[in-house]
């Protein structure tokens, strides 16, 4: 879980469902290839990674959007730089 909630925070273009779930299974088949190589009697085991990764997803649906909103506000766009601009107040006959 911890994963799913710190991969939004520390790196804003990760947000979005399907690009924390391929990093994170990305990452974690990473890690299970290095200990398969460097751990003696450790093996390749795809529980992991699809637990891991299952456990990240959770993270990232139940709290990694807000944090990584929080933190990172959503970028504005070229075409919506101009859409909040301050109205002036309406004046005419009977307006105070």
């Amino acid at each position: 879980m911890p994963f799913g909630v710190l991969l939004p925070v520390a790196w804003p273009r990760a947000r979005g469902l399907l690009r924390v779930v391929l990093l994170t299974m990305a990452v974690m088949v990473a890690v299970e290839l290095v200990q398969g190589a460097v751990v003696p009697g450790r093996a390749f085991d795809i529980d992991d990674v699809i637990l891991n990764t299952t456990g990240a997803l959770l993270g990232y649906l139940l709290l990694g959007r807000r944090v990584g909103r929080a933190v990172h506000p959503p970028r504005r766009r070229w075409w919506q730089r101009g859409a909040r601009r301050e109205r002036p107040a309406a004046t005419g006959p009977g307006k105070a």
